[in-house]
């Protein structure tokens, strides 16, 4: 009998910075994913690096924006099927972050060409499909959905 092969997965952590009423939102640019469109501060988890760190890392790396464990409240988990490439299952760790030290800049110059607070509810229209819909969520409170799949 032919061996299945192995299940692959591939993990990200978003951060939903909010200030008041509004969140940070970032427009991706020369990604090579979903570029001119507006997401969320976020990255892939590195091997051997728990969500959380990423989460740390990355709001470093991209915003300069020094977090602590503390700061992070996990807010949403998503499961969806990443259609760009070859299918590969994608699980997403959003995080919300409420009170964090400094102010928000694009440190990397190479991931996001503007960086902006917006109210929740007036996200742009180019913004990318899978984190409006997690931002949806996150506002009414549930923890997991599942994304692009056949039959949704």
């Amino acid at each position: 009998m032919a061996e299945t092969p192995k299940h692959t997965v591939s993990a990200g952590v978003y951060l939903v910075f909010e200030r008041g009423s509004k969140i940070l939102i970032a427009r991706h640019s020369h990604t090579g994913y979903h570029d001119g469109d507006y997401g969320v501060p976020g990255g892939h988890i590195e091997t051997g690096e728990p969500a959380s760190g990423a989460a740390i890392r990355e709001a470093f790396e991209f915003v300069g924006i020094r977090l602590r464990l503390s700061e992070l409240r996990l807010a949403h988990v998503m499961h969806r099927l990443n259609t760009n490439q070859s299918p590969v299952d994608n699980i997403d760790f959003y995080f919300l972050v409420e009170n964090f030290p400094g102010e928000a800049f694009d440190k990397a110059h190479q991931k996001y060409d503007s960086i902006e607070w917006v109210a929740w509810n007036r996200l742009p229209q180019n913004t990318i499909p899978e984190v409006r819909y997690a931002l949806e969520c996150i506002k009414a409170d549930k923890i997991y959905s599942e994304f692009d799949f056949i039959g949704q």
